[in-house]
């Protein structure tokens, strides 16, 4: 009841301040509040989309695989900054849905893409950065200190899932869990 006595989405806090910035010395301000909203609007999009609920494996694979679509076109210089985290969690899923339906190649691969998204979070400077795509460059991301690895905590999670049994005696996989024999 009282979500239908607020505004709407467009009458939001962030969505005002894009267009309270209207002089000269403020406008600034009010493309870098665009920039950040856009980022905010894909990332409710990606949710979304991957926490839709779907009968098949299929279909769950293709959400993630449609979420990950959507940060590819707004990022589509690959600097993903704290949203390879969000990448990472994506492969994830696509990987266990794979390892589900026995598709060795398939996990091996959305492992692999997951790991390397997180060792690229993980390589992110504390502190602020800017993304670079031409939809958002005013955007930024502030990275705190972290109290763990991204990439440890997926190899964890690898190495214990049930899911990935059938694949620990293969070579490839545990390379893949190998952190030193893990390259960009």
């Amino acid at each position: 009841m009282y979500a239908n006595m607020a505004g709407t989405m467009y009458s939001c806090r962030e969505e005002l301040l894009e267009n309270a910035y209207f002089t000269e010395k403020n406008k600034y301000k009010g493309k870098a509040q665009r920039h950040k909203n856009t980022l905010s609007y894909i990332d409710l999009a990606a949710i979304n989309i991957f926490n839709g609920e779907y009968d098949t494996a299929e279909e769950r694979i293709f959400a993630f695989e449609s979420a990950i679509k959507l940060w590819q076109i707004l990022l589509y210089d690959g600097n993903y900054l704290d949203h390879h985290s969000d990448l990472a969690y994506l492969y994830m899923q696509i990987a266990e849905e794979y390892a589900a339906l026995g598709d060795r190649e398939r996990t091996l691969y959305n492992i692999e893409r997951a790991l390397y998204h997180a060792r690229e979070y993980d390589a992110l400077p504390v502190g602020k950065s800017s993304y670079t795509s031409m939809f958002v460059p005013l955007a930024e991301c502030e990275i705190s200190a972290r109290a763990g690895s991204e990439e440890s905590y997926w190899r964890d999670e690898i190495a214990s899932g049930e899911l990935y049994a059938p694949l620990r005696d293969d070579p490839e996989f545990i390379k893949l869990l190998t952190p030193d024999k893990n390259k960009k």
